[in-house]
């Protein structure tokens, strides 16, 4: 008891964390899968596919992209960090005001105003994924996030359970499109 009393760090609120990490990561490959793949409901209809004129990007791609939403509008990109990096080499994104942006907030932002997320979760080599996040997916959840946890003083042990039942459905699918490389 006398080394739980004195025990400086609360190994317990750190365990927590990490589990709340984990399960954010756990939700955002689940999400990411849908929008490329489809849900239960329309699993025959994958994210449409836009393909690059050339190997690599090109600002005129990501604009032919950004066209190809409407009546949508692309407001957020989903990349993985070799697509970002080459995005974020482009001219057109060395705007000051957005480089301003991103050292105050450390948030990405494009020349058109989409958000710029980067995953490691999006599986595509050298493509992204475009969606207006606004008619795109919808995440279903049974219940709260529960916690059930227990102690025991004479072993020193605890034991936590943390469970929750997530998944997550399109709303609109042809608001979700993928860019990538006439390789795919």
């Amino acid at each position: 008891y006398d080394v739980l009393r004195c025990q400086r760090l609360d190994s317990v609120s750190i365990a927590r964390k990490r589990i709340g990490a984990y399960l954010a990561q756990s939700l955002m490959a689940d999400a990411v899968d849908v929008l490329i793949n489809g849900d239960v409901k329309d699993s025959d209809k994958a994210a449409d596919k836009v393909i690059l004129s050339g190997s690599a990007y090109t600002y005129g791609d990501l604009i032919d992209f950004w066209s190809e939403f409407s009546p949508y509008e692309l407001n957020t990109i989903l990349a993985n960090p070799t697509v970002t990096n080459e995005m974020l080499k482009l001219p057109e994104f060395r705007d000051a005001a957005a480089g301003l942006n991103f050292h105050g907030t450390g948030k990405l932002i494009t020349p058109f105003g989409a958000n710029l997320i980067k995953t490691d979760y999006v599986a595509l080599k050298d493509g992204l994924i475009g969606l207006d996040k606004n008619c795109s997916l919808e995440m279903v959840k049974v219940g709260d996030i529960e916690t059930d946890y227990g102690k025991l003083v004479d072993r020193q042990l605890e034991q936590i359970a943390i469970t929750s039942i997530t998944g997550f459905a399109r709303i609109l699918p042809d608001c979700v499109k993928t860019l990538s490389a006439a390789t795919f």
